[in-house]
């Protein structure tokens, strides 16, 4: 190997000059700020999700207390309403039962018919309203 070559490989394969070296450091100080910069806004949109997430949270809290009271009230509402299918039974059998006993007594009783004193068709007959 000759002694140009041999300087050639050695300038190839020693280090960065100062000069490479202070661009080098000035271009990862610009990233640096960069990131920072960018660390920033992130801490800033962590801290904003934070707050909608406790916001959630309340809302969701809100709507629980609410579906849990509306499960109350439809039980509530069921349960009347299953009173009332039993009383609307229960009058049902009742007049049906009724309806037969009638039925039954009209089959079994004459009907009485009911002559008016004042039946007659003259007019003159009929007597006067008095109060």
């Amino acid at each position: 190997m000759s002694v140009i070559n041999r300087a050639r490989s050695l300038g190839k394969h020693r280090g960065k000059t100062p000069a490479q070296l202070r661009d080098a450091l000035t271009a990862a100080e610009g990233r640096e700020i960069g990131l920072t910069a960018v660390l920033d806004q992130l801490a800033a949109t962590n801290t904003d999700l934070e707050r909608q997430l406790d916001e959630a949270g309340i809302d969701l809290s809100g709507a629980l207390d609410d579906l849990r009271a509306a499960k109350q009230t439809i039980r509530h509402l069921d349960a009347i309403v299953l009173l009332r299918d039993r009383e609307i039974d229960r009058l049902n059998d009742r007049g049906r039962v009724g309806y037969l006993a009638e039925t039954a007594a009209t089959k079994t009783q004459p009907i009485p018919l009911y002559r008016a004193p004042f039946a007659a068709t003259d007019p003159a007959h009929i007597p006067a309203i008095t109060t």
